[in-house]
């Protein structure tokens, strides 16, 4: 969305104006009104319990529901569990408090550097809503998550803070490494900054090593039918930046929790590195791997509730294929509406007529089997694409695992013929959203593009995938990590 279409957020929508919304009551503002916090209840009855929600500038920045509670674990864990050993964290944001609660639950992480608070509005929260910075249920040395040592409150803004780290490394630009660098963008002037080319190249590049990340929480999903698309916000340009190989980035991912609304819902996960360990870790696709990083990597916590609300190995694993109103989106956006795969190959691949499987399977004299046509078949036809469901796929994890069993128990036959099996009849497939090795099974795909002769090579991959029409990698496309 454009950056004049978030308003689902703002203090007329959620509280003036909605008729679910009683008691409702100011309880705080300060000498320009630009900090609020309203006392309300979501039903009629007073018996049911308060909510008190905080705004800045009549757009709404935390609150005592769970909807906050949602947003923060939904910003906050993939990348920490992605890590292989977070220490040293940023929180750009005006209302860090919830966010910080959930960084506070790793054991490993030693330093969270709070950047661009409000501090007129932390003062506000910490007397009106307390319950946002306890951290009793949490083993940490002390009840308040404010006065945890781990944690550094960094006075004077974003570019103050900025200019004091050029300043104080002006000669060795010898930064401290951040491993998470997160971004909450709400305002105007965050966007500027935050989501700013200039910011990025000249400044934030600078604080991450190759395995760092760095997540940016802004707006929300697009429409369903991609007709909300516009090339002028300051979203859609971030969006550029990062879309390919001359960013200063590796690949990024785009997800949604849509418990989190009315606070934004969109979150973009941004790699320092396409292929770092990072990366391989946050794509595993398997809950269960993600549940045992919680039990591992969480402090244990003196209550009796499991340790996240919301989030947990099934919620990772629907992030990482975004939404087709994403991918339409992108195909219309300056983004994608050029690439071969929005233009050509969506509409062919829906095309019964361009979808052929009557081939075989032939002695060769030279390769001992060949994979032939039975009938003439059209240049540009699909061919045997059953192969994209049927196939076996060995994540990078379970790959790994694999060899050091194999390298531990070397007279595991059964194990060492499998990893036989994908070495010699498989394929390394990372593309963007997946990681590990694939081989096919149960069709004639085995036997395709293995031609010994230039006349006989007349299969090949679809053409121009993961990559512009000027050669560049893909680093950023919904249409990708949804087909991958």
């Amino acid at each position: 969305v454009g950056d004049n279409l978030l308003d689902a957020s703002s203090i007329e929508s959620i509280i003036l104006s909605s008729p679910n919304i009683h008691a409702k009551k100011r309880i705080y503002s300060n000498s320009s009104a630009a900090v609020e916090i309203w006392s309300y209840h979501q039903t009629t009855s007073e018996a049911s319990p308060e909510t008190r929600s905080l705004f800045i500038d009549s757009k709404l920045r935390t609150t005592t529901s769970a909807t906050a509670v949602a947003h923060a674990e939904a910003f906050i864990h993939p990348a920490l569990l992605s890590h292989t050993h977070p220490k040293n964290v940023a929180v750009f944001s005006d209302t860090p408090l919830l966010l910080l609660k959930e960084i506070l639950k790793y054991k490993s992480v030693e330093r969270i550097t709070l950047i661009d608070v409000d501090l007129e509005a932390l003062d506000a929260a910490l007397k009106y809503m307390p319950d946002l910075n306890d951290c009793s249920a949490i083993r940490t040395e002390t009840a308040s998550c404010l006065d945890s040592a781990q944690v550094e409150i960094i006075k004077g803004g974003l570019d103050t803070w900025l200019e004091n780290l050029d300043a104080e490394h002006e000669e060795d630009y010898d930064y401290d490494m951040y491993d998470i660098l997160f971004m909450d963008v709400a305002s105007a002037s965050q966007k500027e900054q935050y989501l700013s080319e200039l910011y990025h190249k000249d400044h934030f590049d600078y604080l991450i090593d190759a395995e760092s990340m760095i997540v940016v929480n802004v707006g929300s999903m697009p429409s369903i039918h991609g007709d909300d698309v516009t090339d002028q916000d300051s979203r859609t340009d971030f969006f550029k930046m990062i879309s390919t190989d001359s960013s200063c980035y590796g690949s990024a991912i785009v997800y949604e929790e849509p418990l989190a609304a009315p606070l934004d819902t969109t979150f973009i996960s941004i790699f320092s590195e396409f292929h770092s360990e990072t990366y391989f870790r946050y794509v595993r696709p398997m809950p269960t791997s993600i549940d045992l990083d919680i039990v591992q990597r969480f402090h244990k916590q003196d209550s009796s509730l499991l340790p996240t609300q919301f989030y947990d190995g099934s919620s990772h694993k629907a992030y990482l294929t975004p939404s087709r109103a994403w991918e339409n989106w992108y195909c219309r956006s300056n983004l994608g509406k050029d690439q071969y795969q929005c233009h050509t190959l969506l509409p062919k691949f829906y095309d019964p007529a361009n979808h052929v499987s009557e081939t075989e399977i032939r002695r060769d004299a030279t390769k001992g089997r060949g994979h032939y046509a039975v009938t003439d078949i059209p240049e540009g036809s699909f061919i045997n694409a059953d192969d994209s469901h049927i196939h076996l796929h060995m994540h990078r994890y379970q790959w790994e695992a694999l060899n050091d069993f194999v390298e531990k128990f070397p007279d595991a036959q059964m194990y060492r013929d499998l990893k036989n099996f994908f070495e010699s009849y498989g394929y390394e497939n990372e593309p963007n959203g997946l990681s590990g090795w694939s081989v096919s099974v149960a069709n004639n795909n085995t036997f395709t593009n293995h031609a010994c002769r230039e006349e006989d090579k007349t299969a090949a991959a679809v053409p121009g995938v993961g990559f512009d029409k000027d050669g560049n990698e893909i680093l950023f496309s919904p249409l990708q990590l949804r087909r991958k």
